[in-house]
């Protein structure tokens, strides 16, 4: 592997300067391996080359050697964004005003491995068939308006075990993975598995290696699709591996399995950081306690059907109302709107609980500041010291259809970071009900999506009190519920 800073991207290379790294081969033989360079003494732009040479033309003077799949990507921690200003003069027209608010730094989660069996036949898909049992195999059809590949064993010759294996996917031990995918599902049966393997060879029964197990619940769609959100056991699962989806029934006839398909298959990088893998499922039960009290409550005219009370906020932005459903932002243009509340948060344990969602089209979102101290406005990105749960869904910035939870910690009113990132199963179109467990004394925030674990953080600078609670949507969103309990 050659990379040269002056080739002039024509003519012979060997007039050019160029760095040799020399690739070991002799660990494979009639087979393929995953290798990885860092590149990281170069910048600017350059050239990459692959060099074959032989000694000469007969039998040991040269090998066959083959390259497939480069890519070149960024694996840089930090990242920098500069603004320069330059004015002709001191003089009046010399310079204008410029106002920078608001930035946001958007990237692309790196891909390791995609398939979305856009195919006419499942010999051109990266994925191999393995049929364990049963003369049914997995096959390409478009079911609900969307194409996939699909296993039904309803009368096959016997009960069906059918494998759908990726190509080998090599991940590194620092890396938070993810495995994405949509799901079809119709009849009952067995649920899908997701299996992966460190030790398969690539070809043969399945069976003869390990596989770490993922059953994937199916029981809320019926002649339907849904995104499927699966974290890979990280950080220290790496290596090379293969990931497969397993198929099966119990019989042949109606209820021994159903119709199930997989398409749009990714393996991703998560965007997440300083996220604790947690080892037990925690169940949060919201205490029979009565929520902490707000400096000043204020009496809301009642519209039919519409709540009676609503706490008073001190500053707010974009268009809020009671209502029906609940408690309303409706301003489509606003990004930043908010309702803030007086709310003291001084104790070691506290639980957070909203429910809420948002009904426009593209970017969305909606979420709560908690622990909110020091701010000096409420139309800025971010809001004083505080931490915001945010629930969103990007298709554009993401490149996926599934709704997100994410955490953020603001340091002020223009400045705030994302600490979290995690897809969930569910959609922000529909009531997302979200709880947050805050522990001072081990400084973590646990985050609960639909009554299924999301996310713990731990922040060594944790923030340990607020004075305001802030309500948040971004777009056109409702909250149907809410309160802070203090956790005895």
């Amino acid at each position: 592997l050659m990379i040269s800073e002056n080739y002039s991207g024509k003519g012979d290379p060997n007039n050019a300067d160029w760095v040799s790294y020399t690739i070991d081969d002799s660990d494979i033989d009639d087979s393929w391996k995953t290798i990885t360079f860092d590149l990281k003494d170069f910048s600017g732009t350059g050239y990459m080359a692959f060099r074959y040479t032989s000694n000469g033309t007969g039998g040991g003077d040269g090998a066959r050697l083959g390259v497939d799949n480069v890519s070149l990507f960024s694996n840089a921690e930090n990242a920098y964004v500069a603004f320069h200003y330059i004015s002709a003069g001191t003089d009046g027209g010399d310079g204008r005003k410029w106002i920078v608010d608001n930035f946001e730094f958007r990237a692309k989660r790196h891909s390791f491995f995609s398939e979305k069996f856009d195919v006419e036949s499942l010999d051109e898909a990266d994925f191999m068939l393995y049929s364990v049992a049963s003369n049914k195999d997995w096959t390409l059809e478009e079911r609900a308006d969307q194409k996939g590949v699909f296993m039904n064993g309803y009368g096959a010759d016997e009960a069906s075990e059918d494998w759908l294996i990726s190509p080998e996917i090599s991940v590194e031990k620092e890396d938070l993975v993810e495995i994405i995918f949509d799901m079809y599902r119709k009849y009952d049966g067995p649920s899908l598995e997701l299996l992966i393997s460190e030790n398969y060879s690539g070809k043969g029964d399945p069976n003869k290696a390990d596989w770490l197990s993922y059953p994937i619940d199916h029981s809320d769609i019926d002649d339907s699709w849904k995104s499927v959100v699966v974290d890979l056991p990280g950080p220290g699962f790496s290596g090379s591996g293969y990931m497969a989806f397993r198929y099966t029934s119990t019989g042949t006839g109606p209820g021994d399995g159903g119709r199930l398909g997989v398409d749009n298959v990714r393996v991703v990088r998560t965007p997440g950081r300083g996220v604790t893998e947690a080892d037990l499922t925690i169940k949060v039960e919201l205490p029979e306690q009565k929520p902490i009290e707000t400096e000043k409550l204020a009496e809301v005219e009642k519209k039919e059907g519409s709540a009676a009370i609503l706490p008073e906020s001190t500053k707010e932005t974009g268009a809020w109302d009671i209502g029906v459903n609940g408690l309303s932002q409706e301003d489509e243009s606003q990004y930043f709107a908010k309702y803030v509340i007086p709310a003291p948060q001084d104790e070691a344990n506290l639980i957070y609980s909203f429910s809420g969602k948002a009904s426009t089209e593209g970017w969305k979102g909606f979420g709560v500041h908690i622990l909110a101290s020091d701010s000096k406005t409420a139309e800025g990105y971010g809001y004083g010291k505080s931490y915001l749960i945010w629930v969103t869904k990007d298709p554009e910035h993401t490149n996926s259809n599934s709704t997100f939870v994410q955490l953020y910690k603001s340091f002020s009113d223009s400045r705030m970071e994302q600490l979290v990132s995690k897809a969930i199963v569910g959609d922000i179109g529909d009531t997302v009900d979200v709880k947050v467990l805050v522990n001072h004394v081990l400084n973590t925030i646990v985050v609960f999506a639909n009554g299924k674990p999301v996310f713990t953080f731990t922040d060594k600078n944790m923030i340990q009190s607020g004075n305001e609670i802030v309500i948040r949507a971004l777009d056109k969103a409702v909250f149907t519920d809410g309160g802070v309990f203090p956790l005895k």
